[in-house]
């Protein structure tokens, strides 16, 4: 699998097996993004840059902060979206909600998404939480799509200010 054209966010990217993560994911054309540590992550950023991908370390501490990715989903087999620990794990999905499936997401017109990821409930559908954990990789699957899937955008705002992003 390719992933020219797609952006990569690898939390945790600065060091061990997120950074491996990270450097795997610009193998296969993928520009990528994240972590908490900056001097790790400017590390990674140069050697990933070195084999010829983009990157861009990006400083994120996930504790009062909430990333909000928007786009849209093609239609398809089955799209989804879901956590993932360091070691390339979901989280424990009893208590918490760690995956999205386009059934379970709010779209709007055009199958639009405004998904937020934080570190617990902000109250709205379209959410992920990560355990607490401020270390991991958000990763998208689409089987089957009618068109090739778009590159969400993302950003960072105060996870007090969820609500005044419209989402």
């Amino acid at each position: 699998m390719r992933f020219e054209g797609r952006t990569v966010v690898v939390m945790g990217a600065a060091a061990g097996s997120g950074r491996g993560y990270a450097e795997a994911f610009a193998a296969k054309g993928a520009s990528v993004v994240a972590d908490v540590d900056a001097a790790g992550s400017a590390e990674t950023v140069e050697r990933t840059e070195k084999r010829g991908a983009a990157a861009l370390a990006v400083r994120t501490d996930v504790s009062g902060e909430a990333l909000v990715m928007e786009g849209s989903i093609p239609r398809g087999v089955f799209s989804n979206v879901v956590l993932w620990n360091r070691m390339g794990h979901t989280e424990d999905c009893r208590d918490r909600r760690v995956s999205l499936n386009a059934a379970q997401m709010e779209l709007g017109p055009g199958r639009d998404f405004r998904i937020v990821v934080a570190h617990r409930d902000p109250g709205i559908r379209n959410r992920l939480e990560t355990a607490g954990r401020q270390t991991g990789t958000i990763y998208w699957r689409h089987m089957l799509p009618e068109s090739p899937p778009e590159t969400a955008r993302c950003s960072v705002v105060p996870f007090d200010d969820v609500a005044a992003v419209g989402v």
